[in-house]
């Protein structure tokens, strides 16, 4: 009887611990779950506030240490200019290095970074010489640099988004020389145009949804 007892009491047992370990709930994995394992070496970003105002920005970091990146990045944006009848089409095209502070490079965390952009502005117009409409193109440089702290935040799916802010400086020329041919001559002119000159310092927001992998 003793003997029947003790086994009821250790079969009673392990039924005891199994539906209390079935009963206690799974505890699901962070947000960032294959982060410890995971080291995301490239990152393809784009920013939703520029494009709200026409303005196309995209950014393809790619790991450089464990805790830096460095990319491309690019804007894109068009401009016209009624006062003198000037279509800008603005590419700016530059590098930018990103800082992870947590010592992991594409992770939740906080991050800093600088970028440097070229600007190389097409600019199309015409103009009205002895009578004929000619069409006039130029170019136009400028500058601009960036510093930024933000945060990062990555999901296992490698969905991304960061929040940002800091200070851009913009520089741009204040002139640009337009070319043209002459259709009856076939002789080039050239004519000077202002260019919206932009020299100046301005806080910037950044929030930015990208694709880690």
């Amino acid at each position: 009887m003793s003997r029947l007892i003790r086994t009821n009491c250790v079969v009673s047992a392990v039924i005891l611990f199994a539906t209390v370990a079935l009963a206690e709930p799974v505890k699901e994995p962070p947000r960032d779950s294959a982060s410890p394992g995971t080291t995301r070496k490239f990152n393809v970003k784009t920013y939703p506030i520029p494009l709200l105002f026409r303005v196309g920005a995209f950014d393809f970091d790619f790991g450089i240490s464990q805790s830096m990146t460095l990319g491309l990045s690019v804007y894109k944006f068009s401009y016209h200019d009624p006062k003198q009848a000037l279509d800008l089409a603005v590419p700016a095209t530059g590098v930018r290095l990103n800082y992870y502070f947590n010592g992991k490079r594409i992770s939740d965390g906080y991050y800093c970074s600088a970028s440097i952009h070229g600007i190389s502005a097409q600019i199309t117009g015409s103009t009205v010489f002895q009578g004929q409409s000619i069409n006039l193109k130029g170019e136009a440089k400028a500058g601009m640099l960036g510093l930024m702290l933000g945060h990062h935040w990555v999901w296992d799916s490698g969905f991304n988004m960061t929040l940002g802010a800091g200070l851009y400086s913009f520089n741009t020329e204040p002139e640009a020389t337009l070319t043209g041919t002459v259709p009856s001559t076939r002789t080039s002119i050239a004519q000077v145009v202002d260019v919206p000159v932009i020299k100046a310092t301005i806080p910037w927001l950044e929030v930015g949804v990208g694709w880690a992998f």
